[in-house]
């Protein structure tokens, strides 16, 4: 009886072992990934869409790695940046996340201090390439205002205008733009600036001053939530008449065609996969599956978790690893096109001048 008890004994114990050790290679391949968004707020058009890219991205993870438990826990710092800090210190310190992704450039900024602090690699959908220098943490997958500038200085100069005048939001990189990679190299007059509020919806007296200063070349560059409206008041005014030629910022490329292909000729930088037929595939699949078209943002923020997470599960989610993966990755073709990995902890995607022509937007050569 006393040696069957001991043989009892001896295989609970086993049994326990075996579990601890099959628990503890459960947790070794588990990643968690939090994701600060602007899902409420004035910038919920962007939080929207990333978020819907985020969430189709981890059912395609289950697929690709059915031995990794992949989870995502998402927090709303409601276009508010003030709020990416509680955000950030709550996936940290709470959630135990291994990464973050974190959308804007001005939440990026608020967050840099605490994961360059605590080690946390961040995934930044920001267009501002100095956000890199903010955290030896933070990482860039997204299009860049230096491309962004650089297509349209050569589409100014080659069109041979002689005179711009530009409409702006208040927002600091797009400002920052503007006034750093565009005005320097413009071989023309600037017949106007005018830079307006985040919140302003009414562009009328705006758009009345511009037209009435005749340009060869009127920029536009809204936030998301205010391209809607400038496009109608466009329209409404008939402003695309009154100026030569209209040029509108990556910004508008947030909004349906449907919304911004009223406006016959506006010129548009736009992410080349937009005009791009081998990407169509996963355009086709979201939309499908999102019952609706997808924007690029839904694109960028589907190839950034995707991209995130094949970092973390080669590199046995051992931080020490990732930037060398990362920086030395082979090229990537995704839902946002081809990402090419340029060193620094930096990337980039094709940019290109595209035009609205009976409303639809074609690639310019």
């Amino acid at each position: 009886m006393k040696t069957l008890l001991n043989y009892l004994i001896i295989v609970v114990l086993i049994l326990v072992v075996f579990t601890e050790c099959n628990n503890v290679k459960k947790e070794k391949n588990l990643i968690k990934i939090g994701a600060i968004l602007p899902l409420t707020g004035k910038l919920s058009a962007i939080g929207e869409g990333e978020k819907e890219g985020l969430l189709l991205a981890l059912d395609s993870l289950k697929l690709k790695y059915p031995d990794w438990k992949i989870e995502l826990q998402i927090e709303d710092f409601m276009s508010e940046t003030k709020n990416a800090l509680g955000a950030a210190n709550k996936l940290i310190d709470i959630d135990k996340v291994d990464a973050i992704i974190t959308s804007t450039t001005a939440a990026a900024e608020v967050v840099s201090p605490i994961v360059q602090k605590n080690g946390v690699v961040n995934f930044v959908i920001s267009p501002d390439v100095e956000i890199l220098e903010k955290s030896n943490t933070n990482y860039r997958v997204y299009y860049n205002f230096f491309t962004e500038a650089r297509i349209f200085n050569n589409f100014f100069k080659n069109g041979e205008y002689k005179s711009i005048s530009f409409l702006a939001v208040k927002y600091a990189s797009i400002q920052k733009m503007i006034e750093e990679r565009i005005e320097p190299e413009i071989n023309g007059e600037i017949l106007g600036k005018e830079f307006f509020d985040i919140s302003q919806i009414d562009f009328k007296n705006s758009l009345t001053k511009a037209s009435a200063l005749k340009p060869n070349l009127l920029f536009l560059a809204p936030q998301v939530n205010q391209v809607e409206p400038l496009s109608n008041q466009i329209i409404e005014g008939g402003y695309d008449k009154k100026v030569n030629t209209m040029v509108g910022s990556f910004t508008f490329n947030w909004k349906p065609l449907s919304i911004i292909g009223k406006i016959e000729g506006l010129y548009l930088l736009s992410p080349k996969v937009q005009v791009e037929e081998e990407n169509s595939s996963y355009q086709l699949a979201f939309s499908r599956k999102l019952k609706r078209n997808v924007n690029f943002d839904v694109m960028y923020a589907y190839d950034n978790l995707m991209i995130l997470s094949e970092i973390l599960v080669s590199s046995n989610n051992n931080k020490s690893k990732f930037e060398s993966l990362f920086n030395n990755h082979l090229p990537y073709v995704g839902a946002s096109g081809k990402v090419i990995f340029k060193g620094g902890r930096d990337t980039d995607v094709d940019i290109v001048m595209t035009q609205i022509r009976s409303g639809k937007q074609v690639l310019i050569p």
